[in-house]
């Protein structure tokens, strides 16, 4: 077990405890809300989704712990062992598409340690396919099916019963039975803040971090659009937290000598007037951390990107998915490549990095239109660019199309991973060629000699130095070997 744990074990006895399963392989996995598949490249975040609801439960007087066992690469012998000295009432796991089968034996190890904790399951996985998740665990007792963080607290608050808690699936006397919605929390402040505190904060980096050590926040949850493919309608509609009590959470992030952040929003810039206020305030409090975002291309100009960088941004990641037009319009993603290019441009010129996200295999997609988004790729050449295979998530349109289709060809979720062959074929591109071409993406953008010397120019420091040679392991044992 991390070091980080076993100085924690001695004051870990809690009602609640919060789990982050180990990674089903050798490198790590994506959990937080929605998100699926294997790491790209060497990093490693910690989980939101449940220093948010460690944070509420905190603030409501019930005892919770956390355990990150993906980014420490614990394996479940430690989760055995955290089940046992930590003693609780209920154990609430994260899943994901990809590492659903693997995840659930969280709730097998807890019961064999500890047969009376209540088990449960959270996620976009769960939320779409509660009742199948339940039948094919029986050890699992329950499956949140709406936004996690007041459903566990009134399962807390409900003496840990299932019977009379809203936004759940259960198990009584062999049926799988499932309660009304949960409301989804309206105030977001309501929530509280996440549990950085909790988490061990030296582990945590990605290709972009500047300075160490870092975290994830969110300044909202949900989004203005709602692509095929993505899990964020899951969390509609958009809201956001007050100005003021992010700027009160950014003070504490500081307090705790926390230099860098990551906001984990599908749009930090979605609302453009509450965008310019949050960082108008940050400027104005001069809060002393870098960040990162991602951003909409049409919610992108020159005023609030001047802004977002005297404010502390130091990139901007965009969705682009695609360099074909008419897939553009079949996602329903409602932007133009002109705004793409627009936006990119914008970026670089305030001297912010900028990393492009680019999927292979949205509907419409044949060999003509993958050549066409790697080469919009090199044309927008941006800092850093991530192509993944685009993969259908339970409960998204994009599944239903490739299912009615006849274009699926497994039901194994362990597969469904954007970095793997695809799960699907098209009639005018198979699987294996958009698993080839992405590989062949990556190698056309990242060994271009002129990128190469201006990485390398940019180094200035030991630290940016180690940076860019985990970053490089990372890259070599993706696409090389």
């Amino acid at each position: 077990m991390h070091s980080f744990y076993k100085k924690q074990k001695a004051c870990s006895a809690a009602e609640v405890l919060l789990i982050e399963p180990p990674s089903p392989c050798r490198k790590k996995v994506l959990r937080i809300l929605g998100s699926i598949g294997t790491y790209k490249t060497d990093m490693a975040w910690p989980p939101l989704d449940l220093m948010i609801i460690d944070g509420l439960l905190s603030k409501e007087g019930i005892r919770s712990f956390i355990f990150d066992a993906n980014s420490t690469g614990a394996d479940w012998k430690d989760v055995e062992e955290m089940v046992r000295v930590v003693k609780p009432r209920m154990v609430v796991f994260t899943t994901s598409t990809t590492t659903i089968l693997h995840d659930l034996d969280t709730a097998k190890v807890t019961k064999a340690v500890f047969p009376s904790a209540l088990t449960a399951a959270i996620g976009t996985h769960v939320m779409a396919l509660p009742e199948k998740t339940l039948k094919s665990a029986p050890e699992l007792d329950a499956a949140v099916f709406n936004e996690a963080e007041l459903v566990v607290l009134d399962l807390a608050k409900n003496d840990f019963d299932c019977a009379n808690t809203p936004g759940v699936a259960y198990r009584k006397n062999g049926d799988v039975l499932r309660n009304s919605p949960h409301p989804n929390p309206e105030n977001l402040d309501y929530l509280g803040f996440p549990s950085h505190h909790k988490m061990p904060l030296s582990l945590y980096h990605d290709p972009l971090t500047e300075r160490l050590p870092m975290t994830l926040t969110y300044g909202g949850r949900g989004c203005i659009n709602a692509c095929i493919y993505c899990c964020s309608p899951f969390y509609a509609p958009l809201r956001l937290r007050s100005v003021e009590k992010l700027i009160a959470e950014f003070n504490r992030i500081s307090s705790l000598g926390i230099k860098e952040i990551r906001f984990f929003d599908p749009g930090l810039t979605n609302n453009l007037v509450w965008a310019e206020r949050l960082f108008a305030e940050m400027i104005r409090n001069k809060i002393d951390l870098t960040w990162s975002c991602e951003s909409r291309v049409d919610r992108i100009n020159p005023r609030l990107v001047k802004l977002m960088k005297e404010a502390g941004c130091r990139s901007i990641d965009i969705g682009v998915e695609t360099g074909n037009a008419d897939i553009m319009k079949n996602i329903k993603k409602n932007i133009t490549l002109e705004q793409v290019e627009t936006a990119v441009n914008t970026i670089k010129k305030a001297g912010l990095k900028v990393m492009a996200h680019f999927m292979l295999g949205l509907p419409g997609e044949a060999k003509k239109t993958v050549d066409e988004t790697i080469r919009f790729a090199l044309k927008l050449n941006p800092d850093f660019m991530a192509m993944g295979i685009a993969t259908p998530h339970p409960g998204t349109p994009f599944y239903d199309f490739l299912k009615n289709n006849g274009c699926l060809k497994t039901d194994d979720w362990s597969k469904y991973d954007p970095m793997a062959r695809p799960v699907f074929d098209y009639p005018r591109i198979s699987g294996d060629k958009l698993y080839r071409s992405m590989h062949r993406a990556y190698r056309k953008f990242y060994l271009r000699p002129q990128y190469i010397i201006n990485r390398l120019k940019k180094i200035e420091s030991l630290e940016d130095l180690n940076r860019e040679l985990r970053n490089l392991r990372g890259f070599a044992s993706r696409f090389l070997f």
